[in-house]
């Protein structure tokens, strides 16, 4: 047995030296990565990647602007630079993505990229030293969930994962959603996650029970908890919102949930995210600010940390995203637009072939809806 093992061992180093004697070098963003033959890339994540790339750009800034009212605030006479992003991607492949953030995204000190796989920490590291990111980008081998515990300083996480407010609340955080999107095959959420044991109280208050009606699919939302006062006070909800029986058309419920019916994106961090990529957005209602002061920021932001002093100031440039790294720009615009106008307190949606169904009528056209 101790004979077969050894073989198949040596097959499988064999195999691999075979693969990697023969690359195909992969242009995206501003990288250029080697892909042995028979290592999976897929071009259909490049959307993916570029709005992540986008999206983890636009939280540095706004990292780097918190960092800076932060130092403001001290009053200090010698303020020292904002730290920049530490990025940990755990499942990192061929590191396509690590080495896309260290060549594209601006305001980061480090990056780890993570991967079970001991051939594909090789290849990871072979892509880093070709494209010169050395310095910023370290390679790790082993299993992501150890070393998220082992390293807790990450400001940003690129990882599969879910039920992520249930995971956040065992640990005293709150998370705060971003962006969501539901793209071709995939679910891709960006959400801040913040130390608050007092917030995790008023999380009931985001999730809820739903009864969909079984004949004309009617729902009605159920919350867990009612804000008392202040959000951070929250008390046992009252209900149940309905009776037995359907007012519209006297079918009974199907009950499912809990779900999250908090927001699902930051209105005012997509209308930042949309503003500096030169797209801005029309504003659906009056309460939308940008994500400093309350205040609209069109091209910089020049902060006096100079405790009063006006030689010492820092200017955070806001329009350091471009469309030429990213081949699905128009995409990305129209995805974050419609995420942006989407109603803001309705979790749920109807599926319009469905209610054709149910009033038997014609399913319309897409360009009549």
């Amino acid at each position: 047995m101790t004979l077969v093992l050894k073989a198949v061992r040596l097959f499988q180093r064999i195999s691999c030296s075979v693969r990697m004697a023969s690359t195909s070098l992969i242009k995206e963003g501003c990288a250029e990565v080697m892909l042995p033959d028979g290592v999976f890339y897929n071009p259909v994540q490049e959307f993916n990647r570029d709005l992540t790339i986008a999206i983890v750009n636009q939280f540095g800034k706004l990292h780097r602007r918190e960092a800076i009212l932060k130092m403001k605030d001290k009053m200090s006479e010698t303020p020292d630079s904002p730290c920049g992003l530490k990025i940990l991607e755990a499942l990192a492949a061929s590191g396509i993505r690590s080495v896309r953030m260290a060549l594209e995204v601006s305001n980061v000190s480090s990056i780890v990229a993570n991967d079970l796989s001991p051939e594909a920490v090789a290849l990871i590291q072979k892509n880093v030293a070709h494209n010169n990111v050395e310095n910023i980008v370290s390679t790790v081998c082993g299993d992501a969930v150890d070393l998220m515990h082992q390293r807790r300083s990450f400001g940003e996480k690129d990882y599969e994962y879910f039920a992520m407010q249930l995971a956040a609340s065992q640990h005293g955080k709150v998370i705060e959603p971003l962006l969501s999107l539901s793209v071709d095959f995939y679910i891709r959420v960006f959400v801040r996650v913040w130390s608050s044991p007092i917030s995790v109280k008023a999380i009931a208050a985001k999730h809820g029970i739903c009864y969909i009606c079984r004949g004309c699919l009617a729902h009605h939302i159920q919350p867990l908890g009612e804000a008392v006062n202040t959000s951070k006070v929250v008390a046992a909800a009252l209900g149940p919102p309905i009776g037995p029986q359907c007012i519209e058309c006297g079918s009974k419920f199907h009950v499912f949930g809990p779900i999250w019916i908090g927001p699902l994106h930051s209105r005012t961090f997509l209308h930042e995210f949309l503003s500096d990529l030169g797209y801005p957005p029309k504003n659906v209602d009056n309460g939308i600010s940008s994500c400093l002061n309350g205040e609209n920021h069109s091209s910089s932001t020049q902060l006096d940390i100079s405790n009063g002093s006006s030689e010492s100031k820092v200017e955070v440039s806001t329009h350091s995203l471009t469309n030429k790294n990213y081949r699905t720009f128009k995409r990305i615009i129209g995805m974050v637009t419609v995420a942006y106008e989407e109603l803001p307190d309705v979790p749920l949606y109807y599926i319009i072939d469905q209610l054709a169904s149910v009033f038997g009528c014609t399913m319309p056209k897409q360009p009549d809806l």
